[in-house]
């Protein structure tokens, strides 16, 4: 028994059910380095903490030197995008902790590079790349048959490690809709950046007659307004998933679950998601109980009036997400930052339009500095 190393925690969270074919992980080694473990190709954050990818890892720190863990309670840190939960709310988990808020030290240019810190995240210059078999877009409705590993796998549409590709940058404040979209705003206060996209949703109806604007302003822009604001690197992810079309709203429906081993072995994703309607969790989400304490709340944040507990395997279809996934990068640090014109260039990485800037401003920005 002792303090778990990276290799031991990797093991797991390295793939996170998903590919694995980072040859240095100790679980892709597992078959042989010829066979790395597989269940499905395409990894879910492309970020893979080994010595050739992450300053960290090349220095032999272990996660928990980050990961601070009491009693077997692990913290992930205040901010995120996701569902997961968190052990310890009030330990962070940021490159501050170590670096401070004046990291930069030692160069001619080390004040100005401090200067962008206060709107820029660290993890937007110093990570440059996913690993090649990210996963950007999958489409679980059409199942194909894995001849080796002798399963049904969800196709993947698209994988990339390009950062034009695979990366894209949003204001954060460190809060996150249920459908891990980064919610935050370009502190200049204009009301330009929106976190959601608010095109209408072409699956739901009443959508050529709802206010996006005028929703977006009531429910998301107090919270998007919360905090303080930076740019961040995520990953881009979208989906093709079962929605059940009794519960759908301007910004989609709801996502239903497959039984992953019927998935797994039948190729079918219908009987899959039927299979997983009848769980103990999806009965109690489609109940009375449910309907109380959570899902008209839920709903009604999605613009829904209210939740339907009619769970009918006749009224589900396959669909895209109207708001792309915006998954935490969190790995994968390089030593070495972005040069300035990698951002203020006409083919620069931040879109300085989207991220609500006007448009003489955001002409200003993309000017080359050097």
């Amino acid at each position: 028994m002792g303090t778990p190393s990276a290799d031991q925690c990797v093991r797991c969270h390295q793939h996170n059910m998903g590919g694995d074919t980072y040859a240095p992980n100790v679980a892709a080694r597992s078959r042989g380095a010829d066979r790395p473990r597989l269940l499905h190709a395409g990894a879910k954050r492309g970020t893979p903490y080994g010595a050739d990818w992450d300053v960290h890892a090349a220095a032999g720190m272990d996660c928990l030197d980050c990961h601070t863990a009491r009693g077997h309670k692990i913290a992930r840190g205040t901010k995120g995008v996701d569902l997961v939960a968190n052990d310890l709310p009030d330990v962070e988990v940021t490159c501050e902790r170590c670096h401070g808020d004046q990291p930069h030290q030692g160069t001619a240019l080390a004040a100005m590079y401090n200067m962008h810190t206060a709107k820029i995240a660290c993890e937007t210059c110093h990570i440059h790349r996913l690993f090649p078999d990210n996963m950007v877009s999958r489409d679980w409705s059409k199942p194909v048959f894995n001849e080796e590993e002798g399963i049904w796998v969800p196709t993947n549409v698209e994988l990339s490690g390009d950062p034009a590709e695979a990366i894209t940058y949003r204001w954060f404040n460190g809060l996150g809709t249920f459908m891990a979209n980064a919610l935050g705003d370009n502190p200049n206060g204009e009301g330009r950046y929106r976190a959601l996209h608010t095109t209408p949703n072409q699956y739901w109806a009443p959508a050529d007659t709802f206010d996006y604007a005028a929703n977006y302003e009531k429910t998301f822009r107090p919270i998007a307004d919360q905090g303080t604001s930076k740019i961040w690197p995520f990953k881009r992810f979208q989906a093709v998933m079962y929605e059940d079309l009794n519960n759908q709203g301007p910004y989609g429906g709801m996502l239903l679950p497959f039984d992953y081993a019927t998935y797994y072995t039948t190729g079918d994703p219908v009987a899959a998601v039927a299979k997983a309607a009848d769980s103990p969790i999806m009965r109690k989400m489609y109940g009375a109980m449910f309907k109380w304490y959570m899902m008209d709340d839920f709903m009604k944040y999605m613009a829904v009036d209210g939740w339907d507990t009619h769970f009918d395997i006749e009224r589900i279809a396959p669909t895209p997400m109207r708001n792309e996934a915006t998954l935490m990068i969190n790995h994968a640090i390089q030593k070495t930052g972005r040069t300035c014109n990698e951002c203020h260039s006409a083919d620069g990485i931040l879109d300085f339009d989207a991220l609500g800037y006007s448009p003489d401003r955001a002409a200003q920005l993309r000017k080359p500095r050097f």
